[in-house]
């Protein structure tokens, strides 16, 4: 979180490579919250909340260019929905995990900075 304060030329591709790691494995981990959903049937994995951070079109947007304006939308949207995930924590009707929070926040802060880059 750190490196993402900090402008530099070294930094930012460092942090390029992290958002597209980060990103693509969020991007897996919501097609496994979703075939667990949708292909199994298992009960616990019905109307899963984890679908809102770990959405699986980030593995669609892994592949496109930051500077594309659509991603860039894309990114905009994420940060959004993600604070507004945050807000609604205890409000939403299935219990998150609190170590999701620190997660949530990274993906706050990074779809923030690649929206406005």
């Amino acid at each position: 979180m750190i490196l993402s304060l900090v402008k530099k030329r070294i930094t930012a591709s460092i942090l390029s490579v992290f958002d597209r790691i980060f990103f693509f494995i969020l991007g897996l981990l919501g097609c496994l919250f979703l075939f667990m959903w949708f292909g199994t049937d298992h009960q616990d994995c019905a109307a899963n909340y984890n679908l809102i951070w770990a959405l699986p079109i980030h593995l669609i947007a892994t592949f496109l260019s930051w500077k594309r304006p659509v991603v860039k939308m894309y990114f905009h949207f994420v940060s959004i929905i993600s604070i507004l995930l945050l807000v609604s924590w205890f409000f939403i009707p299935q219990q998150l995990n609190i170590a999701i929070a620190p997660i949530l926040g990274i993906i706050i802060l990074r779809s923030y900075f690649i929206s406005k880059a």
